[in-house]
């Protein structure tokens, strides 16, 4: 996705964030370089706002703890946050794994 497409005017206020900054603000510099006139990002990211104290407004079914934990997961298209939700929610029970990796 090109950010013309996005963001069709490049004097538009743009406020970046992520987790902890780094890629907000190589993107900002980014954008920056492409003519966009007011380009902002927030220092340390998302992270550092939670850490701060901020609030913090989830409609998500996962705790702040799990979203930060599973964020990887959460994060592939194919399992995302419902696909999270469901491994949660998954028992497994393992019969007869005790000889697995010995020689």
């Amino acid at each position: 996705m090109h950010a013309e497409t996005v963001i069709p005017a490049t004097e538009m206020p743009v406020l970046l964030y992520c987790g902890t900054g780094v890629r907000s603000l190589l993107t900002a510099k980014t954008l920056k370089d492409l003519g966009y006139k007011d380009v902002r990002t927030l220092m340390g990211g998302f992270n550092a706002w939670k850490d701060a104290g901020y609030e913090v407004v989830s409609d998500s079914s996962l705790s702040p703890d799990q979203l930060s934990r599973y964020s990887r997961q959460i994060i592939l298209k194919d399992i995302g946050e419902e696909g999270q939700l469901r491994l949660l929610q998954a028992r497994v029970l393992i019969v007869g794994a005790g000889g697995l990796g010995r020689r």
